[in-house]
């Protein structure tokens, strides 16, 4: 009889920790949308921040799972009249480097969000969230 409380206490338990990674997986810390139907996710797994870009309900284009020690976090850098975050990720000759700014002097303070992609630290793009689409906050990974 005590065996079978503790069976079912350890699978009510292990069913609790999937339910939360799970919970953890689909609900990231940041995610926004792309004008060219194509999102970005940050997930904090563990002591790792996954990243994650892709067209939307498709498997992730691009997925990279570092430990939080390995990217850049920037939280409150101040530079002429914006207020950033960011969060850096490299891989290989790219960086990926999520950003979050808001005008600090403007009459609306209204955040921008995008993503800068660099190879060998040299500009190739810069995509743009829609804002109505961003959930979460940078400022949740720290």
């Amino acid at each position: 009889m005590k065996i079978s409380h503790l069976a079912l206490a350890l699978t009510v338990a292990f069913s609790s920790l999937l339910s939360a990674n799970t919970m953890e997986e689909e609900n990231p810390l940041f995610s926004c949308k792309t004008k060219s139907n194509k999102a970005f996710e940050l997930h904090k797994q563990d002591n790792a921040i996954l990243y994650k870009f892709g067209k939307i309900n498709s498997p992730p284009e691009l997925e990279l799972k570092k430990p939080s020690d390995e990217v850049q976090i920037v939280i409150g850098n101040a530079s002429g009249s914006e207020l950033t975050n960011s969060i850096s990720f490299v891989n290989g000759e790219y960086s990926y480097t999520l950003i979050s700014s808001v005008n600090k002097i403007a009459d609306v303070q209204e955040p921008t969000h995008g993503i800068l992609v660099k190879k060998n630290s040299n500009y190739l793009t810069y995509i743009s969230c829609i804002s109505a689409s961003v959930e979460g906050s940078l400022l949740d990974l720290k």
